[in-house]
Order: structure tokens, then sequence, then C-alpha cells
């Protein structure tokens, strides 16, 4: 273990001064506490919070580490860990890493420091092994991983044999004559289920059944996941069967069986790995559950790390496997669903609405099996570009018999399409009932209402947020460069200046060290993304499109110093970036340190980067505080015939269950309820910041009435954003620029 003398020795300072900088009892110079911090951190020093004592006792402590308590078979552990520490004398500390690797490492780094006599972790990075090595050998702490082994690396490990009940499960299935098997389970790349797929594989390769198709596919490991998967993949055509590697997955499942009206075992079996409980009242009937000791596993881990702290016995086996004991005894399979046999389409009518590709358009036509179940109507979406969508209102809505009786408008669009009469008025037809506003977030209505009038459904109320690497941000060596170079802390960004400065230290043409190439990337295309990066610094410098008496002032000097300020950002942006897409795939891959992000797209970043990687965003108010109001709205035709399905497919979108779902699918809802639910706030981080933001948000208002018409938003965006692109570089060319788009509109207005 490294000691403070060592620490001392490589940063050239004396024992007494390393002291004062750990507990920050004098004043250190700073360039001083760098070599001191470096030191700690190539030697991997970890500070004993106990070395003060005169005598340090051999403590009785042992720290147990789990991903969260929602799993049952980690409840069952602690029940079993409880049990074995008591016998012992020994007590337990338990944490919660809540599968966020920065916190897993500081509850180890913690358990070290405070010398905890040993640790029973199931670690949520156990691909990490560089880490584990580094860590846990130099500091020689006794350490007994569960459930998820690391990789090359000799620890005593319990976990369950996985494999031969998965081998099992499945033969009992095929001989049962299922020939459509889908496997469920959490990241391929952890033990438990690797051993679940491996032996799902050898049994269907091992059986000679014709026409046998087996299928796998891995989740988040959380209900939610496993809800989004299947409604993305199965639900449409069911398989006969389902295993699933745990019982949070298999909650996910059965709630998607339940949208979709599939009734358990008659339309389809699902089996999960389970623990064994007498008590089967208190989950799901008709699901066929295995029975793992997880209280033996709990227990034994507990008992193999006390022998191991006390030298009791050498254990000559470190690697441990627990029988399933569903094994032992007669297991009844029902019968399988008739494949040649399909559900009759009951739906007596159809929606047709006309759309963009949104992940909450998505998200409601995966969960809209519930609704054509309920209410025997379908709903057809068809799918078009931004500018096809709102060319399509315009026609659409003037016709007697029109093609969409629904359509999806964005919140710019809401002044143009309501003052040219594309919009029917919903007050009396949807909104009769006070509860049908009552839960709406109250910006969300007011997007779509006009002098008490309301011309629209919310179902995307959302805002901008600043995404950014946490990692980077809290990385000690990173902090004191930048704070050498700039006298400020490295935080996330209260100001767009600070943005810019801080993107710029991440940016290696400027900082050759800088562990990205770039400090952030901006969307330039389409328009409509553009101007969503431009008007949050527009709107913090002061600027605005008119002035207080609503004549255009595009050319003031708040709006000038916006334009400077935006234009030096792209010389710390990762070139040719198209829409907000491109963006955040290079936010995922690791490309740049900071991005403005949406809240319809926080949920999509986080499953493209749901490995060790996610625990590294951040989640951060925009700077300037000046976030745009983004949201989209179902509005519907003036000369729309359904009107009874139309107000019931929106209440039932109001439905509180459907909120969530939204939620789960695309991070956002225009309702209250998610806001308020704890199990979503955890999952999704950014939720309280969007609440946050909500608040303060402003909404896009632009130039509307011509002399012989309406100026359609499009048209004002690509005004402005064809002047944004000439990327000005002088004060000269930014007036320049400014002037060129006032020209422009006004010459638009005019004809």
């Amino acid at each position: 273990m490294t000691t403070l003398k060592e620490v001392a020795a490589r940063a050239g300072v004396s024992i007494a001064t390393v002291s004062y900088c750990i507990n920050n009892t004098h004043p250190i110079n700073p360039e001083t506490r760098a070599r001191i911090n470096k030191a700690i951190a190539d030697l991997n020093y970890i500070p004993n919070s106990q070395a003060r004592n005169l005598k340090i006792r051999v403590s009785n402590e042992l720290c147990v580490i789990l991903p969260d308590l929602e799993n049952l078979c980690y409840a069952e552990y602690l029940k079993g860990m409880l049990m074995a520490a008591d016998a012992a004398h020994y007590s337990l500390n338990i944490s919660c890493s809540y599968n966020d690797v920065s916190r897993e490492q500081d509850l180890i780094h913690n358990a070290i420091s405070n010398n905890y006599a040993g640790i029973l972790l199931v670690s949520c990075q156990p691909q990490n092994t560089d880490y584990f090595k580094k860590t846990l050998e130099k500091h020689t702490v006794e350490t007994v991983f569960l459930d998820r082994l690391p990789q090359n690396l000799d620890v005593i490990f319990f976990g369950f044999d996985n494999y031969t009940t998965l081998h099992f499960l499945t033969q009992r299935l095929i001989a049962a004559n299922y020939q459509d098997i889908l496997l469920m389970t959490g990241p391929d790349s952890l033990f438990s289920e690797s051993e679940c797929i491996s032996g799902f594989e050898d049994a269907l390769d091992q059986s000679h059944a014709k026409s046998l198709r087996g299928q796998e596919l891995t989740t988040n490991a959380t209900k939610e996941g496993a809800f989004k998967v299947s409604l993305q993949t199965w639900i449409n055509n069911p398989p006969q069967a389902i295993i699933t590697s745990s019982q949070t997955i298999c909650q996910g499942v059965i709630e998607a069986c339940h949208l979709a009206n599939l009734r358990i075992p008659e339309d389809i079996c699902i089996i999960t790995l389970d623990v064994d409980n007498w008590n089967r009242s208190s989950f799901y009937p008709n699901i066929i559950r295995t029975n793992r000791p997880a209280y033996a596993l709990g227990m034994q881990s507990c008992q193999a790390l006390i022998k191991a702290i006390e030298k009791s016995e050498t254990p000559e086996n470190r690697f441990h496997l627990l029988r399933d004991s569903i094994l032992d005894y007669p297991l009844r399979i029902p019968m399988p669903r008739n494949l040649n046999i399909e559900k009759a389409d009951l739906a007596t009518a159809t929606l047709n609405i006309a759309c963009t590709d949104l992940p909450t358009i998505n998200a409601i036509n995966a969960v809209s099996l519930e609704f054509k179940n309920k209410y025997r109507v379908r709903l057809h979406f068809d799918v078009m570009t931004l500018d096809e969508l709102f060319c399509v209102i315009q026609e659409d809505a003037h016709k007697e018999h029109p093609l969409y009786d629904i359509y999806l408008y964005d919140t710019s669009w809401f002044a143009y399409l309501q003052q040219t009469g594309c919009l029917r008025d919903l007050t009396n037809d949807v909104y009769s009932m006070p509860e049908m506003r009552r839960y709406f977030i109250e910006k969300n209505l007011d997007n779509c209402s006009y002098n008490g009038r309301i011309y629209g459904f919310p179902i995307v109320g959302g805002t901008q947020f600043l995404l950014y690497r946490k990692d980077l941000f809290n990385d000690p060596a990173l902090g004191q460069e930048y704070k050498r170079n700039h006298k400020l802390s490295l935080r996330p960004p209260k100001t767009w200046k600070e943005f810019n400065t801080i993107a710029r230290f991440f940016t290696r043409e400027y900082t050759p060290d800088s562990p990205t190439k770039y400090g952030t990337a901006i969307a330039t295309f389409p328009n409509a993304e553009m101007i969503l990066e431009f008007e949050p610094r527009l709107w913090s410098h002061g600027g605005s499109f008119f002035d207080t008496h609503g004549r255009l002032c595009m050319n003031s000097p708040q709006n000038a110093r916006a334009l400077t300020n935006f234009v030096e950002a792209f010389r710390y942006s990762l070139p040719s970036v198209g829409s907000s897409q491109e963006v955040f795939s290079q936010f995922a891959d690791g490309e740049i340190a900071m991005c403005l992000c949406y809240t319809e797209y926080a949920a999509q970043i986080q499953n493209s980067i749901h490995t060790e990687y996610l625990c590294r965003c951040g989640y951060s108010m925009l700077p300037g505080s000046t976030p745009v109001n983004v949201g989209w709205h179902f509005g519907v035709s003036p000369y729309c015939r359904k009107m009874e399905y139309v107000s019931r497919f929106f209440h039932w979108l109001h439905e509180r269950h459907n909120s969530y779902y939204m939620s789960i699918f695309s991070g956002t809802s225009a309702l209250e309820y998610p806001y308020k639910n704890h199990e979503l706030k955890k999952l999704y981080p950014w939720i309280d910041l969007t609440a946050d933001s909500m608040e303060i948000c402003r909404s896009r208002i632009y130039p509307l009435k011509a002399l012989h018409g309406f100026l359609p938003p499009s048209q004002f965006e690509s005004i402005v954003c064809d002047a944004l692109r000439t990327f000005p570089q002088t004060p000269e060319k930014v007036i320049e620029c400014l002037e060129m788009m006032q020209t422009n509109l006004i010459r638009k207005l005019s004809k």
C-alpha cells in the first residue's frame, strides 16, 4: 500500500505538506498542491481516515456495494449476508452504486480509506480489470465479487449456474413443441448474462427440431428498458415463449404483454430466473419462476470473505456457482400457442396522422396497440420531412375532405397555422372537462392557446440543457490546469463567454493535451436546429428579432455581440456537423466535451451510451439561463369528420400511464406526472433539470404578417440561417451579416 512518505518523495515536498494538502488544514501554493495531487493520482494513494488514531484496531465492518435494491435477488443476498455477518460478530455498511461507475469507485475508495475489513461487491464495471488490479490488489483489501465476474482477474466469486438453468429451460420448451423462443437478458458483457446466452444457444444447437426459431435480445437490465425493447421488437409478432434473466426484466415484458392484450400463458409463455421464495402472491400469476438460492449465496459469500480476512483457511476453490433448484423438480410447461392462427384485426376505424420522425411519435406508435384494442381504432402515421409536413398541413387543412385527421406541428408554427385557419378550435370538443387541462405543464398548453381558446393537444413539452463530460470537468489535473490558465474553476459554464473559454480549453488545436479533439459541436442543418443553437445566445446577450414596438431589429448591438460569440464557438466545434443527431453521436463517441441537448433526445443519447461511459455524463442549465421552449402538438383538421375518435385518442393520451410510457421512450412528456415519479427521475437524471428549465424557457416568436399574406416560420429561419452560415469573422462583417438578415426579411415581408 502506498504511504504518505512515498507521495511526499514523488511530489518533492515534506510529509507534513502532503498532510496539510490532504486535510486542508494549511494554505498550500497552487502549483505545490497540483504536484501533490498528481503524485496521489500516479501512486493511487488513498488516505486512511483512521490513521489519526494512535492505535489502529482491526475493523469488524464489511462494506456491501450493490447496483440497487430494486432487484429482489440483491435483497435476498443482503439477508444472507446479514445472517453470516452477525454470526461472526461483523457489521455491514450497505451502499448502492445505482450503476454509476464513478459512484462505485468512490464507495470502494471510501471503504479502503475507512479501513473496512473487506468488500462484498456486485460491480457495475466488471470489464474494468485495470481498475480492480490497480486499486484492490494494491491496497490488499479482501474482496468477494458476486453475480458479475471481473474479466481476467483471480478473485473470490459467487454466482449462479445460469448456463445449466438456461440450457435446461430451453430443452424443456423444445420438448414441449415450442418453435419460437426468445431470450431477454441484460448486457451480454456481464458474466451472469453471457452464461444465460451460452446455455440458450447450446440447447438450440443441440436440438434436432425442425423450424425452430431462437432469438436473443439484450436490454439495459431495467424494467423500463425491457418494456421499451419489447415494444420496439416483438410486440406485433410475439414469440411462443420468452425467458428473462431477471425478475426486473420480466416486469417490463409483462407490462408490454398487458399493453398488447396478450394473455399469459395462453398467448405467450413467460419464464424468468428468480429467487427461492415460497410467497407467490406478490408476483404476476401464470409466470414460471425458477428458484435460485440467493439467500444462500449471500450467506456463503459473506462467510468466504470473513474466512479470507481472518486467514482461517485458504480456499482451494475461489470460483463458486450455486445450482438452481428448478433443475431438481418436475417442470410443467403449458401448451404452445398455434403459430398458424393469426389474431383478427378488430379495428373498425382509422385515424390518419401527418407527422415527422420524432422519438415521441415512435413511442405513441409503439403503445397504440392498447388504444386499438380498447376503442377498435387504429392509428396510421404518415412520416415526412419537416418541410413536407408544413406544406401538407397548409394544403390539407383547407380541403373539405382532408387526407389527414390529425397534424403534428411545432410550437414555432402555431401562430402561423392558427392565423391561417389550419387548426380546429378544440376548446369545446376536447377540453370541455376541467381535468383535461389540469395535468398539463402550464407552458405546454399555453403554446397552443390563443385568446383563451385551445388549438392543439401537447404531446412533447421540453426545453434545452447542457450535456457535458462530468468525468473531465471533475478531473483534478484538468481542473488545476484550467485554473492556472484562466484563474477560474472548471465547472459547467454559466455564460456563453465561459462556454467558449471551456470549449477552447478542450480543443486540441489550442490545448494539445486535451482529452477531446474538440470542445463542442454545433448543429448547422436543418435550419430549425441551427436557429435553436443561436437563439439562446441571442437572448442571453439581450438581443431579439424585434424591438419593443414589434419592429424588426436584426442589426442591434446586442445581436452583434451574440453573433460574435456564436461565430467564435465554431472555432472549437467539430467541423462539418449537420443535425443534432450527429452532434449527439459525436458526444456519445467521446469526441467532444459538451453540447446543447433537447429533453426529447436525451433518452436516445442515454441508450446509445448505456455503458460505463453513461455515468460520465453531466446535465446542467443552459449557459445564460435562456433556453428555448421546444415542443410539439397534435392539431386537428378544421374539416375532420372523426372528432369522436379524435377526442377518445386525446383522452387516452392524457392518461397517467401513457405519460410514463412517453417518458420511457423519449425522456419527456407534456404532462406533469413523470416529473413527480421517483423511478423515472432516477432513470432520467435530467427530469428535475427540465422542470426547472421550463420555468425560465422562452418561446420562439417570428414575424408573421406580410403585406400580402403571412410569412411561414421556415422562410424566416432560412433567411437567418443562410446569413449565419457566412460565418463573419470581423466586427464589420458581423454588422454586414445582420444587415443582410434585416434587408432580406423586410423584402420578404413586403411581398
